[in-house]
């Protein structure tokens, strides 16, 4: 028999790691995060990356609309869209999703590098798996976040055509069954 939690006396998988937010031993964790009220691990991954994703998008976006408006906004002297309050709210919103933005897309990436190097949060700061890993591991666990299959001989291509992940992975579902973990 395996290891066992000391607080919620489960068997503890090896890389799992228990939450005491959560009250419960989860696999491969990163960290419990407080926007998705839910432990970012092995199985939602990719659904905390592409919440970084889309909402540097979002903010993004807004930052880019908001200064256009402002902008030709400012070239017209018979506008009245951005006179007095209206502009300190603008400044306001520029700043906040401007901010944002560069607050998730460091998210996004930081995430998506800890998805190619097979590692985590918690990894990182135990500073033990990184020297360890080797280039295949870190193939199969891109692929596994992704929602590809482990096993190359039973691997359908469930991110779009061929070997490469396509940009259906931006897509926020998964199109083949998870056999990661076998229950």
């Amino acid at each position: 028999m395996g290891k066992t939690c000391n607080k919620c006396k489960c068997v503890k998988p090896p890389r799992s790691h228990h939450c005491s937010t959560c009250g419960r031993c989860v696999l491969k964790m990163d960290h419990h995060c407080p926007w998705m009220n839910n432990c970012v691990g092995l199985r939602n991954q990719k659904a905390f990356l592409l919440f970084n994703f889309y909402t540097m998008i979002t903010s993004l976006w807004t930052v880019i609309r908001v200064g256009i408006a402002w902008y030709h906004c400012s070239d017209n002297d018979e506008c009245d869209d951005f006179a007095g309050f209206m502009t300190v709210l603008a400044v306001i919103m520029l700043l906040m999703c401007g901010i944002f933005a560069l607050f998730t897309c460091i998210m996004f990436a930081d995430q998506l590098q800890m998805m190619i190097e097979d590692t985590s949060t918690i990894d990182r700061m135990q500073a033990r798996r990184a020297a360890k890993q080797t280039a295949d591991d870190r193939k199969s666990q891109s692929k596994q976040v992704a929602g590809r299959e482990r096993n190359p001989k039973k691997a359908k291509p469930c991110c779009g055509r061929g070997a490469r992940c396509s940009p259906l992975f931006f897509l926020p579902c998964s199109f083949c069954k998870d056999l990661s973990v076998e229950n």
